[in-house]
């Protein structure tokens, strides 16, 4: 079982509180951890001072608004993962452009397959557009699609089920209450289970029984 560093938990934790302009005081009244806690948590020099319990510092990223294994120095990212405001972004930017989607069979012929999805999306329209604007601009005329993959988990199956409900909004199948609600779900839903995860990974470097008895001093 991974070990967590008490020295890199202490030194971030007072880093972004400092950086932030809070004072121990400010942060226990944002987080709901005992300043005499967050004290103790920042004075640990690696062979003495308090583990935190899985509860405060959750509780403590919340507040600082970083990623709860960066405080805990398992990586050197500053922020919270931003999948779902991305989402929300990508969402946004889709009200007011197009956003073509397709995909490819990496497994058969992949080379061949991609630029074959791809470029179905191409009209007569597009390529004119792009033809008079080189000429305008006294450039060589060149047609480029750029593609954008994803790797992650939550963002490739938000894609493909936002597919389906994208194209009923934009047919008019459904209004836009409607498409909305169904977004907000899967927003909540995605950010539930990211935070299960986080949970889930931290529980098992930050035991809730190492928290040696956080909270119970009087400030």
């Amino acid at each position: 079982m991974s070990t967590m560093n008490n020295t890199v938990f202490a030194e971030r934790l007072r880093e972004v509180r400092t950086a932030a302009k809070l004072t121990q005081a400010d942060l226990s009244k944002k987080a709901g951890v005992t300043a005499a806690t967050i004290s103790a948590y920042e004075s640990a020099d690696g062979s003495k001072g308090k583990n935190p319990s899985l509860d405060n510092a959750l509780k403590l990223a919340a507040a600082l608004n970083v990623s709860l294994d960066w405080l805990c120095g398992f990586t050197v990212r500053t922020e919270k993962a931003p999948i779902v405001e991305f989402l929300k972004l990508l969402v946004a930017l889709d009200e007011h452009t197009d956003i073509s989607f397709d995909r490819a069979d990496f497994a058969d012929e992949a080379v061949q397959n991609i630029l074959t999805e791809a470029y179905s999306d191409i009209d007569e329209e597009d390529f004119m557009l792009e033809h008079q604007y080189s000429m305008q601009c006294h450039e060589k005329f060149t047609y480029r699609l750029y593609i954008a993959t994803f790797q992650d988990f939550f963002i490739q199956k938000f894609i493909r089920d936002w597919q389906k409900m994208r194209d009923l909004y934009k047919s008019r199948t459904i209004d836009k209450d409607l498409y909305n609600l169904w977004l907000n779900k899967q927003y909540n839903e995605i950010e539930a289970k990211l935070n299960a995860n986080v949970k889930e990974i931290i529980g098992e470097i930050i035991p809730d029984g190492d928290s040696n008895g956080d909270d119970q001093e009087t400030e």
